[in-house]
């Protein structure tokens, strides 16, 4: 679909074929965008909704009998020791402008309801389509050393050409991740 190509039917005679209509929210293909770009980006584990194991997210409230998380942020990566919550925001960022607050307290939920035992939770990233930008804060009552910080960073959409080939799709994948560890 990125690449926009049409398929035509086939010039050696009469196939029977029945029209189909393919609908994908932009929202839902930014997201798989955004994991691809992770796993470029160097991380020992990038982790998408689908293959967040049980436990990593935690509902805010405990109930009797308990319960499984019923919300996960888009991707869970790990370097090392350190957790970085990751989501994608197919919206505009307002250069210079924070992330709205809606998208702020999410973030801070996040921050709060993931954890891995020996993995310390370091930050949240809100990656949003535009011209590679960063901007960083970090949660107000922590020491300044051991902060968590939220980073509102923009990678390039991808263009059509980007996805035609897979060698230059790996080459967008590989500038993206370059723009994002800049953000770091």
């Amino acid at each position: 679909m990125l690449a926009e190509t049409e398929h035509t039917a086939s010039s050696r005679g009469h196939r029977r074929s029945d029209p189909v209509e393919l609908s994908i929210p932009t929202d839902a293909l930014w997201e798989t965008i955004v994991h691809q770009v992770l796993l470029s980006a160097g991380f020992d584990r990038v982790l998408d909704q689908r293959s967040q194991p049980t436990g990593l997210v935690v509902d805010p409230w405990v109930a009797n009998p308990a319960t499984t998380a019923s919300t996960h942020p888009d991707n869970v990566a790990v370097a090392g020791t350190d957790i970085w919550i990751v989501d994608a925001k197919y919206k505009m960022l307002t250069a210079g402008a924070a992330p709205s607050r809606e998208d702020q307290y999410q973030m801070f939920a996040y921050s709060h309801l993931v954890a891995d035992p020996g993995l310390t939770v370091r930050g949240a990233v809100l990656i949003y389509p535009g011209h590679p930008s960063t901007r960083r804060w970090r949660r107000g009552r922590d020491e300044p050393g051991s902060a968590q910080h939220l980073i509102a960073t923009t990678i390039p959409f991808p263009r059509p050409e980007q996805v035609r080939n897979p060698t230059v799709w790996q080459s967008y994948l590989d500038e993206a991740a370059a723009y994002f560890r800049l953000g770091f």
